[in-house]
């Protein structure tokens, strides 16, 4: 009996040393389970720091590049903006400038052709009354109020001719104008409003003033 009551204690006994150690094993492993996730924890945590520090160590050398790129961003910008306005200003000065040049070349030309106009009509009244004169036989005499311009720089009296030497814009220019009688004398060159006496001859019209 106390044999038999032996093995039964010690069957008892094993499964109850059996669960004492599983659960030392499983203590064991649960405590190197929660070092090991430890220190995985750590390193992770560790290397994030590490990687924070070292972005945060990079960020003012990140300032300073767009602050750079900013810089120049802004001075080529501006660059851009003056060159603009430079071929603006340049390109209405042009079209000033040739508004201009046409402007005095037209406004030459047309003090060139009114002072063309003085000029024939100072030589077709003095012409005029030349032939009025000769044709009336001597002593026959008159006087001829007529306008002369100036840029007159000679006056010839060329026997059917009266011979104009003018400044022009574009240079000295020669005009003449013919008369049916014969004409002597001098006219002076002298500008403005001008009073020519006229006389006749037997075979001419004397010019004087």
């Amino acid at each position: 009996m106390q044999n038999k009551r032996g093995q039964i204690n010690n069957s008892v006994e094993k499964p109850e040393l059996f669960a004492r150690n599983n659960l030392a094993c499983l203590a064991a492993s649960h405590e190197e389970y929660r070092e090991t996730s430890s220190v995985n924890c750590k390193s992770k945590l560790s290397g994030r720091a590490s990687a924070l520090r070292e972005r945060i160590s990079k960020q003012p050398e990140r300032d300073r590049e767009l602050g750079g790129c900013k810089q120049f961003q802004n001075i080529f910008n501006k660059g851009q903006i003056s060159t603009e306005y430079l071929i603006v200003i340049s390109f209405v000065l042009f079209i000033v400038l040739t508004a201009l040049g046409i402007a005095l070349t037209y406004s030459s030309q047309i003090k060139d052709t009114m002072k063309f106009n003085q000029i024939e009509s100072f030589s077709q009244k003095i012409v005029s009354q030349s032939e009025t004169v000769f044709y009336s036989g001597y002593p026959a005499r008159t006087t001829v109020k007529a306008y002369l311009p100036d840029g007159i720089n000679e006056i010839r009296i060329m026997d059917y001719y009266i011979v104009f030497n003018v400044s022009t814009s574009s240079g000295n220019s020669v005009t003449a104008y013919k008369s049916n009688v014969n004409l002597t004398g001098n006219i002076r060159t002298t500008s403005g409003l001008r009073v020519i006496y006229l006389n006749a001859t037997s075979n001419a019209v004397v010019l004087s003033d």
